[in-house]
């Protein structure tokens, strides 16, 4: 089961969303400008392994794969934290193509493609792994530029929850506000 709720920021102030929020408000600290016409933060800007490095073993890191029209085609796993691997296995140097065809994951790949676009929301899904049952499993992901104004890479923030935490079906939780109208930097 499905839902959409539109409040990426209410989402994140749940106490259940606290990595979620620290890697977010990260993120956001390292927009560039203050202007209405911002773009996402430069990857030669940001370290989070240094600056939130309680957040690290929850983090990913992506180069995106772009096709010969400019658009994104498959995404590459740079960085996969070390929780991450617990729950998911080894996905360092690998794309997520190879792990999770387009066909059978839309709503994943939604996710992905979205966040390139600027559109960030949480996705929160109660998988079916074969041999733990049932657990949540939460993604967010911010674009990163390298260099020029497009986006080239994606942070992501991915935690899970064994099925004794899980009291409400799964949700993706989505914003519809692009990079360039993020609320501003908090001072």
């Amino acid at each position: 089961m499905s839902e959409r709720v539109d409040d990426l920021e209410g989402t994140l102030a749940e106490p259940a969303f606290a990595i979620a929020r620290e890697v977010f408000e990260y993120w956001r600290e390292c927009v560039p400008g203050r202007d209405s016409m911002l773009v996402p933060p430069d990857r030669a800007a940001i370290d989070p392994l240094l600056d939130i490095p309680q957040a690290a073993p929850y983090l990913t890191l992506l180069d995106i794969e772009k096709g010969e029209d400019g658009r994104p085609h498959d995404y590459f796993f740079r960085l996969v934290g070390t929780r991450i691997v617990d729950f998911e296995g080894e996905c360092t140097g690998r794309r997520l193509s190879d792990m999770m065809p387009r066909s059978q994951f839309p709503n994943a790949w939604a996710q992905y493609e979205d966040a390139v676009a600027g559109r960030l929301w949480i996705r929160i899904e109660t998988l079916d792994w074969q041999d733990r049952g049932h657990m949540r499993y939460s993604s967010l992901f911010m674009p990163l530029r390298r260099g020029g104004r497009s986006v080239e890479m994606l942070l992501g923030v991915h935690y899970s929850e064994a099925a004794s935490n899980i009291g409400r079906p799964a949700i993706s939780t989505m914003t519809t506000r692009p990079v360039d109208t993020l609320p501003p930097r908090r001072e």
